[in-house]
């Protein structure tokens, strides 16, 4: 049901177009899944709150620099919970910032157990 009415309002836009801005669209989306999941969009799930590492701190300022600390992709998702949960999403789902993910879990333990 739902994708009969996302579909259609997706295919308005100009060809190209999700492809320029590809983290964001993924981003966002995964907002709307975490809705979906728990009829909340700043749900606090103990199971991914304790994945980040002790001390992070959430309630930072947007800007997505590339693993700021620990347990985060970016200084966004250092905004809340569920702001880490669509940033991680986000990252996984573009080609270009999945490959940085990768890369960044090899020596981070905390951003592995929520890539996974």
């Amino acid at each position: 049901m739902l994708l009969s009415i996302v579909l259609p309002a997706m295919e308005r836009y100009p060809a190209g177009v999700f492809a320029r801005m590809d983290l964001r669209v993924h981003h966002e989306c995964y907002h709307v899944i975490e809705y979906r999941l728990f009829n909340d969009f700043y749900s606090r799930e103990p199971a991914w709150l304790a994945l980040s590492p002790p001390g992070t701190a959430y309630g930072k300022g947007f800007q997505n620099l590339g693993h700021p600390h620990p347990g985060l992709v970016s200084l966004h998702a250092a905004c809340g919970p569920e702001e880490d949960k669509t940033e991680v999403f986000g990252w996984m789902m573009t080609p270009a910032y999945a490959l940085r993910l990768e890369a960044w879990t090899a020596f981070d333990p905390a951003l592995l157990a929520k890539r996974q």
